[in-house]
């Protein structure tokens, strides 16, 4: 069976290493590499090189789809940067320290809200390691679909219904960037305070 793959490496180019997710289509052709863009600042901040910032969309038979890596999940604009592009389902390899610094509980909810936020789906796929939280997981914008929660190796397997995510995001307009007009601010603001102050 050929399938889509996407993998993560560290790579050395032109004497910087950065951290990389290589998106393969199933002829086994390379379309897009992602640069990690946000670094793990106790493991690769002063060894890794980030990403120039710039990330993009990749159309596929199956939707349009973005990727991320790992921490830059903790930094909301790096998804919803992917949704204001059209992106449908993100997805996220990583290798998440979550027993050594106690945040398998973080990882757990973040794909989900990182998926009801920007009325995507988010799939994230942990390394399954002794040191790792190993909470690989497949969220619709309203639900996980699938999920493991231990460090043994499986493959999760969802259906992903674009149509009914179409109509969730009729009906939940949290992944629209809202612009806010001056007559907007000045009502946060008491009597006589300046827009101009704020601004």
């Amino acid at each position: 069976m050929r399938v889509w793959c996407i993998y993560g490496a560290y790579t050395r180019r032109q004497n910087c290493i950065y951290n990389e997710a290589v998106v393969v289509d199933r002829k086994g052709q390379t379309l897009y590499i992602y640069q990690k863009q946000h670094l793990w600042q106790l493991m690769e901040k002063g060894e890794i090189t980030p990403g120039p910032g710039t990330n993009r969309v990749i159309e596929t038979e199956f939707g349009k789809i973005g990727v991320i890596i790992c921490w830059d999940i903790a930094f909301p604009e790096a998804t919803r940067k992917l949704a204001q592009q059209g992106a449908q389902i993100v997805f996220c390899p990583a290798y998440w320290y979550g027993r050594q610094h106690h945040t398998s509980e973080i990882i757990r909810i973040l794909p989900q809200v990182r998926a009801f936020e920007n009325q995507i789906y988010f799939v994230l796929c942990d390394a399954a390691t002794w040191e790792t939280a190993g909470r690989s997981r497949i969220c619709s914008s309203l639900q996980t679909l699938a999920a493991t929660n231990n460090t043994d190796e499986r493959i999760l397997i969802a259906t992903a219904d674009l149509e009914e995510l179409e109509k969730r995001r009729r009906l939940f307009d949290c992944w629209r960037t809202q612009q806010r007009s001056k007559s907007d601010i000045a009502c946060a603001f008491p009597p006589g305070s300046s827009i101009e102050e704020i601004e």
